[in-house]
């Protein structure tokens, strides 16, 4: 018969508190009031065209960065160049990157919260039918 000790219980209860408060944590964080922008953030150079340009050498030279997103739109990926004035959009992009890393780490620690559930079923299990 298997034993469970007191101690195991509570650094499992422990585990248990802590992940399910990342996880809490991590989901308040995707109820914020802000607007979000589905794309990528990306700040680009460009060269301009003019034969006598020091853009044309390209590299470091080209002139930028201009701040552009990249969005999915009729199944085709686009650049969006944006405007100064339209910065905040380029904002609300970075933070939809960050609210899908922090999906990403939901889905991780509900897998863990998960293992650990299982590892605390099967040190309870007295008798396996297989």
């Amino acid at each position: 018969m298997k034993r469970v000790t007191k101690e195991h219980l509570s650094r499992f209860r422990q585990d248990v508190a802590k992940t399910s408060g990342e996880i809490t944590h991590l989901c308040i964080k995707a109820a914020q009031e802000e607007p979000l922008l589905a794309g990528t953030p990306v700040p680009t150079y460009k060269t301009c065209g003019k034969p006598n340009c020091k853009c044309q050498q390209g590299g470091e030279f080209r002139h930028g960065p201009y701040l552009a997103v990249q969005i999915r739109q009729d199944g085709k990926q686009r650049n969006l160049t944006l405007k100064k004035s339209e910065a905040h959009f380029f904002e609300m992009a970075k933070e939809y990157q960050s609210q899908m890393q922090n999906r990403q780490r939901i889905i991780e620690k509900q897998q863990q919260l998960l293992e650990k559930v299982d590892k605390m079923i099967e040190a309870r299990t007295i008798w396996d039918k297989k």
